[in-house]
Order: C-alpha cells, then structure tokens, then sequence
C-alpha cells in the first residue's frame, strides 16, 4: 500500500502564505463568489455540535462541522471543524478556534491539515469588503461599525481595501473602554484613519455611507 503524506500548517506557516494580505484575501473571495455563484461549488448544510438548545450556544458553546467542494483553478474539497466558545474570552483564548481539512477530489487524499483560525477570521470580514466594493454608494466616505470583536476588525480591514475613498469610522460597542481602545488602536495600526467611539448605535450610524454590525447580540440592536 502508497505511503500517505500530508502537510501539516500551523498559524504562523499559514500567515506565511498570505492569508494577512486582506487585498489578496478580498480577491480571492470575489473568485469564490463568482465560482459559486455558476455552480461551481458544493456547499453541504453545516453540522452543529451542542451542549443543550440553539440557545446553550451562549453560555456552553458549540462546534460546526462545515464541509464543502470549490472548483474552478482551485479544485478542492474540504472540511472546516471550528469551535466557538464564548467562555473563551475570559481564559484569554480566542472564542472561535478552527482547524482545517484539504481532500484531493480525485482520490480522497488529505492533501493538507492547517490550522483554520486566521483563515476563518479573515474570509469572514472579506465578505464585507467585497460587498462594500460592489453595493457601496460611490466615494463613501463614513463607515459606522457595531461590535469590537474579531470579526468586526476583519470586515473594517476588507472594507478600507475596497473602498479607498473611507476617512472615518464610528464605533459603538457594549465591551468594556479598555477592549473599544485596544480594538481602535489595532485599526490605526493597520490603516491611518479617524476611529472614534459612539456612545449609541444611533449615533455610530447616522448619516454612515456603510454599516456593520458584527455582534453576539440576540435582539435587534438597529431597527
């Protein structure tokens, strides 16, 4: 019988690759959604681990099985098995955790097994500025931000990318004023922009040319 290899990426190989280039990351995204968009892709519904109901998800956390198959110069099938724990943050962990699985689709094979982290995070907020690129009024100039988690940050990245024209950004959120500072700081790091903190949604969103919302929230933040 073959011997069977495979590659085995950690976080730091995988940031190697290019996955922190989000301009790279919001083109791959748009060929995706272009492949996907002609059938070229295979999307199962995702499978959830839980401790409980919909609603333990919360308090206890939950698991996503996600599997799926892209074709085109890409041809791929894959897995991504992706914790999120909200409890997490508290043991200064990160709340979503990911590993993921590459297959050849003509034999099978694992072809690769990577951390899945970063990747998630990042394809995440890409969704963002693709969107941004094609549905944003021209030359937006406000963008108006509810959340100061992982993913807003990645969506705020993708989105600076795709609309230049971007000068300033609101922020509103409920996490504490040290963890709305450290977000502002690491947006500022990335792009030299105005970030400023609202003490509302109403006030983050008002007269803003783009809105995110990237929260946990169960109700309805905006009405």
């Amino acid at each position: 019988m073959s011997k069977i290899e495979f590659l085995y990426l950690s976080q730091g190989e995988v940031h190697q690759t290019g996955v922190l280039e989000m301009n790279r990351i919001n083109e791959v995204l748009e060929d995706v959604f272009k492949l996907h968009s002609n059938g070229n892709c295979i999307v199962p519904i995702k499978q959830v681990l839980r401790w409980g109901d919909s609603k333990s998800e919360y308090t206890k956390g939950r698991i996503n099985s996600m599997p799926g198959y892209i074709g085109g110069q890409y041809e791929m099938a894959g897995e991504k098995w992706i914790s999120s724990f909200p409890s997490n943050i508290e043991r200064g962990l990160p709340r979503g955790i990911g590993i993921l699985i590459l297959n050849d689709t003509k034999t099978g094979v694992p072809l690769c097994i990577m951390d899945g982290t970063s990747i998630s995070a990042f394809r995440t907020g890409a969704v963002a500025g693709v969107a941004a690129k094609y549905l944003a009024r021209p030359k937006a100039e406000t963008l108006g931000v509810i959340g100061t988690g992982v993913i807003s940050k990645h969506s705020i990245l993708s989105v600076l990318e795709a609309v230049q024209s971007i000068s300033r950004i609101r922020v509103f959120s409920i996490d504490s004023l040290n963890a709305k500072r450290k977000f502002i700081e690491e947006i500022r790091r990335s792009k030299d922009i105005e970030v400023t903190i609202e003490d509302g949604p109403d006030a983050t969103v008002r007269d803003a040319d783009i809105i995110i919302t990237a929260t946990t929230a169960t109700q309805p933040i905006l009405t």
